[in-house]
């Protein structure tokens, strides 16, 4: 599953790049912020893309796993609906006596179709849709708080409670603000000008997904080894 988080950070990195061409023109050839504002705006919306491809990929291995014995199965996991057809596909893979010559003689390959078939449909952006997806490979009854445990960032309030409202919050205005940018070009429809977007706050909230993310891997594969950027 390392190659999650790996893609994730090579998705941060391109995000950094665009800011260095945001700096760049503000620089050198003195462009005012809100000319550039269109490069911040790119920045969230590849950033909450690669928060949901990452939720995506996540799963979708865990889930892989879960099925060929790797990894435990959660009840949400075991919950999922398998064709007759790939399970006899699985279980004929898994039953051969000899290496596999092709993807097609694997049980990762027949299970991998299915769940791809069963998630291309879902999006994983809002915080009860990860938390739901999850927990299909992860059974801890208080994600949000574990999450919130391991992120390396300032969060305001002082009980549990308060951190968790504060998530659950963030994350679904972040999400909100890149569907505005997406499908609605950003535009304030009482005032019809675009709302304002500054460094500032882009800064903070490329660091609140970065740990989120960060947060979610670490918890579910105990490896702490990975590059925080």
């Amino acid at each position: 599953m390392v190659n999650t988080i790996t893609t994730f950070n090579t998705c941060i990195r391109d995000i950094q790049k665009m800011r260095g061409f945001y700096v760049f023109l503000s620089d050198h050839y003195k462009i005012a912020p809100e000319d550039l504002s269109d490069l911040l705006r790119s920045e969230l919306v590849n950033l909450v893309s690669a928060m949901d491809r990452f939720i995506h990929e996540f799963v979708r291995i865990g889930i892989i796993n879960s099925y060929t014995n790797k990894t435990p199965q959660t009840d949400k996991c075991k919950s999922i609906s398998i064709k007759f057809s790939t399970l006899n596909k699985v279980i004929e893979c898994q039953s051969r006596k000899t290496p596999p010559t092709c993807n097609e003689e694997t049980a990762e390959y027949w299970i991998n179709k299915e769940v791809v078939a069963i998630l291309k449909t879902m999006s994983f952006q809002k915080t009860d849709k990860i938390k739901d997806a999850l927990s299909y490979i992860w059974d801890v009854s208080h994600k949000i708080q574990a999450i919130i445990d391991k992120m390396q960032y300032a969060f305001p309030g002082t009980t549990i409670n308060d951190k968790q409202k504060y998530l659950e919050e963030k994350v679904d205005l972040i999400v909100s603000r890149r569907n505005q940018i997406v499908h609605e070009a950003d535009y304030d429809i009482s005032t019809h000008s675009k709302q304002a977007i500054d460094v500032v706050w882009l800064d903070d909230t490329i660091l609140f997904i970065k740990e989120f993310i960060y947060s979610i891997y670490e918890n579910i594969t105990g490896d702490n080894s990975f590059v925080r950027l």
